[in-house]
């Protein structure tokens, strides 16, 4: 329960706003955070329903850095690769990893594709299990959420005994 204010002269409570806007701030952080892990989760769905898994030839590597929130550079692991996708046509792309890569140095590695127009595909090693478990957490938060408005919206008012 939020912490209530009573006004003895009007005989009313009034709810506490600065309780209020922090509940406020943090729903908008939530749907925040519930609209881009949904991103996430959809993206991992659809390369785990859709996609196809196959060996790709690695025609380059090269390493570069990447800025990171604390002035410090994060190394990166670039890979250019081709294979050859269902419809027989060649497909050239590429993708990266951190450093250290167990895919450093490999003449070849596991490619995820999307047999589309699109022609969308990943190096098999990006798989990511944290934005769909963070989307989980999010369903699970705001299932909690929803019930406890039903639970408050339905508690009989209180009145004040003389």
């Amino acid at each position: 329960m939020h912490p209530k204010r009573y006004s003895p002269m009007l005989k009313t409570t009034f709810v506490d706003e600065d309780v209020e806007q922090r509940n406020a701030g943090l729903l908008v952080a939530a749907v925040i955070a519930f609209v881009i892990s949904g991103w996430y989760s959809f993206n991992e769905l659809k390369y785990a329903l859709r996609s196809t898994t196959v060996t790709a030839t690695v025609t380059r590597q090269y390493e570069f850095t990447v800025p990171t929130r604390h002035g410090q550079s994060g190394p990166r692991l670039g890979i250019e690769y081709e294979f050859t996708n269902a419809a027989g046509d060649t497909q050239h792309d590429k993708d990266w990893v951190p450093l250290p890569s167990e895919l450093e140095g490999q003449p070849s590695v596991e490619v995820q594709y999307l047999p589309s127009t699109d022609g969308d595909s990943r190096l098999a090693a990006n798989r990511s299990v944290i934005g769909p478990v963070f989307f989980g957490g999010c369903l699970l938060f705001l299932a909690f959420s929803l019930a406890q408005l039903i639970r408050e919206a339905n508690a009989p008012i209180r009145r004040s005994r003389r």
